[in-house]
């Protein structure tokens, strides 16, 4: 199964990079050579990969900053590379949340219609694979409406490409819950992702905006995937009343990938998930 995935996902891959080559091949020949070499040495050092101090005094990992993100030539290399982390991890992260909750399992596999939104989703690949995980898993596939939101508009075309609605810019530190339901067509969302978010953006503000969301039935369940095993966003959203899982394996602290939910609406299950793609993303012991 996870070969057959994966050769969707490569074909769709091939569809995002011809935009992405296009769009190099209306520049001069030199610019769009200089770019794409710029493009593999920022996605390689990573330049903006630091530490920088916050107004609250706490410390923010950046990978890339907004005008790399819009880089076409990091695009180029995103696009390539990234597609592959971001579907694995967040398919199995799907499977793995549908065996830890009942009720997230209902509204993923059993809704006849289904509106998703990935905060900060740039390209999309989340969606790609909540999309492909749901045509695998469900009876019947339900339709979907799919919503990637971004501060850069740079992913437009790509998250397009991939049957995604694109809004940007959008920027979660003053977003606001009818900001984003507005630019996921006004109406409530059943599934939002978070990936490599909250890196920049774990705060009281950004937990207060979780908490609203899922409260006030505006979002029913939230999906969460992160770089570091510990993650300070869970005390604040837990502060506030929700419910977080754990979906890795907690052989220690793992909170790479995390469910979380109105705490009325958890149903603990103890199934083992069905993973498409072994020890993703990878944990130690397992």
């Amino acid at each position: 199964a996870g070969l057959r995935l994966l050769a969707g996902l490569v074909a769709r891959t091939k569809v995002v990079l011809a935009l992405n080559a296009r769009a190099l091949a209306r520049l001069p020949a030199d610019q769009a050579s200089k770019l794409l070499d710029e493009g593999r040495r920022i996605y390689g050092e990573k330049p903006s990969l630091r530490k920088f101090a916050a107004s609250d005094g706490q410390n923010k990992n950046v990978t890339w900053s907004d005008d790399e993100y819009g880089h076409l030539g990091l695009q180029a290399q995103y696009l390539k590379l990234k597609s592959f982390q971001r579907f694995t991890e967040t398919y199995n992260m799907c499977a793995r949340a549908c065996a830890a909750d009942g009720y997230a399992r209902r509204v993923l596999l059993e809704s006849p219609a289904l509106r998703v939104a990935s905060l900060g989703g740039g390209p999309a690949f989340e969606l790609d694979a909540l999309r492909e995980f749901c045509h695998a898993a469900c009876p019947t596939r339900p339709k979907l409406a799919m919503y990637s939101l971004d501060l850069q508009p740079g992913w437009g075309p790509y998250a397009n490409a991939l049957g995604c609605h694109f809004v940007a810019p959008l920027d979660v530190s003053t977003a606001t819950p009818k900001s984003i339901v507005r630019a996921c067509g006004d109406r409530p969302i059943d599934v939002m992702v978070i990936s490599y978010l909250f890196i920049y953006c774990t705060d009281a503000r950004t937990a207060d905006l979780m908490h609203h969301l899922l409260v006030n039935d505006l979002v029913k369940v939230l999906f969460v995937s992160e770089r570091t095993e510990n993650q300070d966003i869970v005390g604040l959203l837990e502060q506030r009343g929700l419910a977080v899982v754990p979906l890795l394996p907690q052989r220690s602290k793992d909170q790479r990938q995390l469910l979380v939910l109105d705490p009325k609406r958890r149903e603990r299950t103890a199934g083992e998930p069905d993973l498409a793609f072994p020890n993703v993303p990878f944990a130690r012991g397992t």
